[in-house]
């Protein structure tokens, strides 16, 4: 984040330069946390961990809640309506993608690759 006044101060090179950088640290970001959620897993899983997921229904009472709690707090705070508006609207625009890219996006599924061991005999 930068205070506006402070970025319209910058001369348009450095905006750009500036517009990279936050490009750059968000691609190494998502990568690292990628990765670390996945080594995380597996030191979960080679501890024994047993990893449950909630069911449909206790996800769709959370979001029951939760919706309850975003309106309660848009409309007790017109700051809050704000961000839950802005936040909503991107969610929805953002469902198109994620609707059509599932269930590829963010990761491949792994049916129908060649093994490892084919491919690292053709190393």
């Amino acid at each position: 984040m930068i205070n506006k006044d402070a970025w319209d101060a910058l001369s348009e090179e450095t905006q750009e330069t500036l517009r990279i950088a936050a490009d750059a640290t968000m691609a190494w970001s998502l990568a690292w946390s990628e990765r670390q959620s996945t080594e995380a897993t597996q030191k979960f899983l080679d501890a024994g961990v047993t990893i449950n997921q909630f069911s449909e229904e206790d996800l769709a009472r959370i979001q029951e809640v939760t919706n309850e709690v975003i309106l309660r707090g848009a409309c007790e705070d017109p700051d809050h309506a704000k961000v839950y508006q802005s936040m909503i609207a991107y969610l929805e625009h953002y469902a198109t993608w994620r609707d059509v890219s599932a269930p590829y996006n963010m990761s491949r599924v792994m049916d129908n690759l060649p093994s490892l061991e084919e491919i690292e005999a053709c190393l």
